[in-house]
C-alpha cells in the first residue's frame, strides 16, 4: 500500500515509526524491533499492507493512504498506465521487453493473447 505524510515539506522529510510493541502485535514470530519510515514531500512510499493500516491508525491527521491499482480481469488493464503495462507485460507474462514497444492498445492486446494463452495450459 503506498502511503504520503502530509507533514513532509519540500526539503524537510518527516519520520513516522511502529515502536516494537506495534511490529510484535503485527507479527508474533519475528523478534520485534522498531521501525521507522522516511517520507519524502509528495513522493508516496510503498508499504507492506498490516504496518501501512498501523500507521494511518496511529497517524491519521499526517498520513493519508493510496490504494495500489490491483490487476485482475480485462477492465483493468484500460486504466492502467502504459509504463504500469509494459512493466505487467514484461514481468508477469514474460514478454520480451523489445516486443512491449508498441502502442498502448497494441501492448493491452498483447498481455490479453497472453493470458488467454496461459489458461489455455
Amino acid at each position: 500500500m503506498e502511503i504520503i505524510d502530509r507533514e513532509a515539506t519540500a526539503g524537510a522529510p518527516s519520520s513516522k515509526f511502529l515502536n516494537r510493541s506495534e511490529v510484535h502485535m503485527l507479527y508474533p514470530e519475528e523478534m520485534p524491533r522498531r521501525r521507522d519510515y522516511i517520507f519524502k514531500y509528495k513522493v508516496p512510499l510503498d508499504i507492506p499492507v498490516k504496518e501501512a493500516l498501523v500507521l494511518v491508525e496511529k497517524y491519521p491527521d499526517a498520513l493519508m493512504n493510496r490504494e495500489v491499482k490491483q490487476v485482475q480481469g480485462g477492465d483493468s488493464l484500460e486504466t492502467m498506465t502504459y509504463g504500469e503495462l509494459k512493466k505487467l507485460a514484461h514481468q508477469t507474462y514474460r514478454i520480451p521487453y523489445r516486443d512491449t514497444m508498441v502502442k498502448r492498445d497494441s501492448l493491452i492486446q498483447l498481455i490479453r493473447e497472453e493470458k488467454l494463452n496461459r489458461e489455455k495450459r
